[in-house]
């Protein structure tokens, strides 16, 4: 099947290792219940983002794509990783959707730097 890559990079020091934890959220994940969705004025954090965007445009997890809990670990000295988002094709024509990701507090060794998420959009099955 289609998917689309989700970069994640290490951009604030690469000492020490460290372990995240990636995951899909807002697409009826059970995990939404450790997230504190609140409206904001900015999108600052995952919680804030769920609340402020339209429900309209949120895509379904396990109809529209694979949700996604990966751990993801950061040996000393890398600087990026890969996962992908596995998308699930339907014939059902649908506006664009959004998927959306974020990234657990990490578990790390003393001096780890937190990586950084890079985004994507999918539409309809496939898109980057």
């Amino acid at each position: 099947g289609d998917s689309v890559a989700i970069v994640i990079r290490r951009d604030a020091g690469v000492s020490g290792s460290v372990t995240v934890i990636l995951r899909t959220v807002g697409g009826g994940e059970s995990w939404i219940s450790e997230i504190n969705v609140q409206p904001s004025p900015n999108n600052f954090t995952i919680g804030s983002v769920l609340a402020n965007r339209l429900a309209a445009a949120a895509a379904t997890a396990n109809a529209d794509y694979a949700q996604l809990d990966s751990a993801v670990t950061f040996a000393d000295g890398e600087t990026s990783k890969t996962v992908q988002l596995s998308i699930i094709k339907d014939a059902i024509p649908e506006l664009e959707e959004t998927v959306l990701v974020y990234i657990s507090l990490p578990a790390s060794s003393p001096g780890a730097q937190m990586p950084r998420l890079a985004d994507g959009t999918a539409k309809d099955g496939f898109k980057t």
